[in-house]
């Protein structure tokens, strides 16, 4: 008998655009959350359903292009030549290998992974896994305001975020 194929499902979508509820609708039908998963706090009750290593591994992507998650510019090809590397590419591989554990169906969660997804899509290519992306549509002055609240962010530049981060997914 062959064994079944690993599959995983990525959550795409800005910060504060629902995504937290759709990872863990996901979890709901069988998929697993990972497990160092980040606490919940005043913003997020229930949980942001991120994983820790996953968020840290895209903060250090990011900074070594020089960006963060809240950078007002697209990321251009030339910055994702920059972590396009070997090293990269396996660390990367090596941490989805870590989050299955006993696994076979997985649900990760980051929103930095919109903006880097060129990226994970060398990573997700390079490894037997069967990617689903799934990619809620909130409201983009719901979403502004949220960020506004969380972050103190104004609202035109949450408006900028948001767009940035779904013309990315797109």
């Amino acid at each position: 008998m062959e064994e079944a194929q690993k599959k995983i499902i990525v959550i795409l979508g800005s910060h504060r655009s629902g995504t937290s509820i759709i990872t863990k609708l996901s979890a709901c039908y069988g998929y697993s959350l990972t497990n160092n998963l980040i606490a919940g706090n005043k913003y997020n009750e229930k949980g942001y359903f991120e994983d820790q290593d996953i968020v840290d591994f895209n903060e250090m992507l990011l900074a070594e292009m020089e960006a963060s998650w809240n950078s007002n510019l697209f990321i251009t090809n030339k910055q994702f030549d920059i972590i396009n590397i070997s090293t990269n590419l396996e660390a990367a591989k090596n941490l989805i290998h870590n989050k299955f554990f006993d696994h076979k169906k997985i649900v990760i969660k980051d929103p930095r992974i919109s903006i880097l997804l060129p990226f994970w899509k060398n990573v997700f290519s390079e490894i037997d896994v069967d990617v689903k992306y799934i990619c809620p549509l909130r409201n983009p002055f719901e979403v502004s305001n949220s960020m506004m609240k969380r972050d103190g962010i104004s609202l035109s530049y949450g408006h900028v975020l948001w767009s940035i981060y779904n013309l990315d997914i797109i």
